[in-house]
Parts: C-alpha cells; sequence; structure tokens
C-alpha cells in the first residue's frame, strides 16, 4: 500500500472493483496452480489487503516488509508447497495463457531445472525483457528459495525474490 511510485494501488478500482480482484480472477484461470495466496507484510496499512484476501476467500500470509524473499519463502512452508509460482502484485492484468505456459514448461523439465521464467531479467540489472513489464511469472522449486535464502545477503537480492538465483544461475538449473 506504499509504493512510491503509485500507494493503494492494488486496491485502485478499475471496473467497479479493485485490481486486486481482478488479478486473483485472472490468477484463478491460469493452469496448474492449485492456490492463489496472497503474501503481502505486517504493515498495518495493508490490513485492507487482508480484509479484500478474506472476501476473496483467498489465503493471506503477512511476512516482512523490506525482506520479500523470506516473506515469500515463509509463506510457501506455512502453506507446505513445493513449487512457487511468484507473480507480483505490480502484474495485476497477467495472462493466464502466458503463466500457464510458463508453469508447463517448467513442470516438463521439473527434474533438470530448478527454475523459469518468461522474463530473463530487468533492464536495469543488464538483461533483456522477453515479454513487456506487466506478464512477468517465475516458477521455482521452494528447496532453491530455501538454499538463496541462506546465501543472499545484498539487500536487492532480499528485494527481489529471484535476483541471487540468476545472477547466480551455476547454484542451480536455469
Amino acid at each position: 500500500m506504499r509504493s512510491s511510485r503509485l500507494p493503494g494501488k492494488v486496491l485502485l478500482p478499475a471496473a467497479g472493483k479493485p485490481l486486486l480482484s481482478h488479478m486473483i480472477e485472472r490468477l484463478s484461470r491460469i493452469k496448474h496452480v492449485r492456490h492463489i495466496i496472497i503474501a503481502s507484510t505486517v504493515d498495518p496499512a495493508n490490513l485492507c489487503i487482508e480484509e479484500l484476501a478474506g472476501d476473496l476467500n483467498v489465503p493471506y500470509f503477512k511476512g516482512e516488509e523490506i525482506d520479500v524473499l523470506k516473506r515469500v519463502l515463509r509463506t510457501a512452508q506455512q502453506f507446505e508447497t513445493e513449487i512457487i509460482v511468484e507473480i507480483t502484485g505490480d502484474n495485476p492484468l497477467i495472462d493466464p495463457e502466458i503463466s500457464s505456459a510458463v508453469i508447463e514448461a517448467f513442470l516438463e523439465r521439473e527434474h533438470s531445472i530448478d527454475y523459469a521464467s518468461n522474463d530473463v531479467g530487468h533492464h536495469r540489472q543488464g538483461f533483456d525483457l522477453t515479454f513487456p513489464f506487466g506478464f512477468s511469472t517465475k516458477v521455482f522449486k521452494t528447496s532453491v528459495l530455501e538454499k538463496v535464502e541462506r546465501l543472499a545477503r545484498h539487500p536487492l537480492d532480499r528485494e527481489h525474490v529471484v535476483n541471487y538465483l540468476v545472477k547466480n544461475a551455476k547454484l542451480s538449473k536455469l
């Protein structure tokens, strides 16, 4: 809710309901996803997100404000998931077909890869984008994120969940 660019963006109205409602509807159309879980923060400003999650019957996890990596990992651990599909609130109009294709590519190679994504990286990190902003889907094993959580120390690597993994590709199979 305290976004520096557009505070409260996930609750902004679009076609008569909050963007987050539209996002949940789109996420529910992604193949191979058993649970949609909102991983937000303990910041009291996010109480309205928690309330909307309850109204939408979507599980909600409250975690670290700055350490997003830890928040996502703790969410996966609490809900006992082996595979994480990360789609951030910055992508409210995510395309279910694109996300389904990324997940299917991961599942087809699950025993030989640890991570799949439809974007190579962020242009500010020196990588080329393969899809426009707003369509990013990242799929990875919880076990890999546990390893990254132990190794990643730089604040950017803690704020951007797969940053360390992509920068240190030799540690896993991408």
